[in-house]
């Protein structure tokens, strides 16, 4: 289950990483910007001004410190949106409706490091805080202040969410296969990387690595033509679904050959490879024929590393395909898997 957990997070993953990087900016923007001034003011003997610039730069300072090590970003980006919405207004009672400008300025900041829901709700708490601060100003008006921010805001927060949405696509395209609809291979590298790394600090969980490569697909495609043989992968990243009930995830590696992560130890998970194989020599792959599969399988162990764990899967289906096809092999020790093999090359005829 915990490796299941581990793979569902990844695109929380990349999100969280992204907004990040905004938040870092804005510390960066933040302490660029308000450091001059607090110089000036400390110059110009404002002396409270000044406090109050500094005071700001150490926050934005505690801030990125903590935004680059916490892993809740959530909250990072809540406090960074609150120190702007207070600033602003402590700025609009101590100069007040020259500095009215910055409402518009904090609105979209918040819009950057916060979900469009969350921004919103802070733009109505920064519009309604400087409606009581100004109200009895006679040379502004707040109707007017408060129709140009709220069409500001909404057209900002439309923004973000057609960007969300374009980013989302763009993912998408980036980490699944254009043919099958599957994750590709950079997402499999990407998984498998989140996995060694959790293994290094968190509690150790037992899960295989399946390497699938559908035999003789070199003369499907060279005898009945390359749409017949996309039509097969396709079929048979359905049958795989349908077989463990979409509660895996499948990838393309490359070409014909697909990988599937078991939550489950090496045993159980050769079971499962049988179950997935035998479904597949009975399905319907090829209208013209009977299509097999042969699958190679190793286990994930903290003492070796992503590309280790593939490279012996990877050797296990070299052993199935060498050993006749439309098998199951696991990953053998170094000596064995060497015998064996030598074995198949000597009782295979010249």
């Amino acid at each position: 289950m915990q490796l299941i957990k581990s793979l569902m997070s990844i695109r929380l993953l990349a999100s969280l990483e992204a907004r990040n990087s905004m938040v870092l900016l804005q510390v960066l923007i933040g302490v660029i910007t308000l450091l001059p001034f607090a110089v000036m003011r400390f110059w110009n003997h404002q002396i409270l001004e000044g406090v109050l610039d500094l005071s700001l730069v150490v926050s934005f300072c505690l801030i990125g410190w903590h935004a680059y090590n916490s892993k809740n970003l959530f909250l990072v980006s809540l406090i960074l949106a609150t120190l702007y919405t207070l600033g602003f207004w402590f700025f609009l009672m101590a100069q007040g409706v020259n500095h009215i400008t910055w409402l518009f300025v904090a609105g979209i900041a918040v819009h950057l490091i916060l979900r469009v829901k969350e921004a919103f709700s802070l733009n109505v708490i920064q519009l309604s805080g400087a409606i009581a601060i100004l109200h009895n100003e006679p040379a502004v008006n707040l109707l007017t202040v408060s129709v140009n921010f709220a069409m500001c805001m909404l057209f900002i927060g439309l923004f973000s969410m057609r960007m969300g949405n374009d980013n989302r696509k763009l993912k998408n395209l980036a980490s699944h296969d254009s043919l099958t609809g599957v994750l590709n291979r950079r997402s499999l590298q990407e998984h498998l990387l989140v996995i060694e790394d959790r293994m290094k600090t968190e509690e150790l969980f037992e899960g295989s690595i399946a390497m699938i490569d559908v035999d003789h697909f070199k003369f499907v495609n060279d005898t009945y033509g390359h749409p017949v043989g996309d039509e097969v992968l396709k079929r048979l990243t359905l049958v795989i679904s349908q077989v463990f009930q979409n509660q895996l995830q499948i990838y393309r590696y490359g070409g014909e050959e697909f990988c599937i992560i078991f939550p489950m130890p090496l045993q159980e998970a050769e079971q499962a490879a049988e179950l997935l194989r035998s479904k597949i020599e009975i399905s319907n792959l090829l209208r013209q024929g009977r299509l097999t599969v042969s699958i190679g399988l190793s286990e994930i162990k903290p003492e070796f590393s992503a590309a280790e764990w593939l490279r012996q899967a990877d050797n296990s289906l070299y052993l199935a395909k060498r050993s006749g096809r439309n098998q199951v092999r696991t990953f053998l020790e170094e000596g064995e898997a060497e015998e064996l093999e030598l074995e198949v090359i000597e009782s295979s005829p010249n």
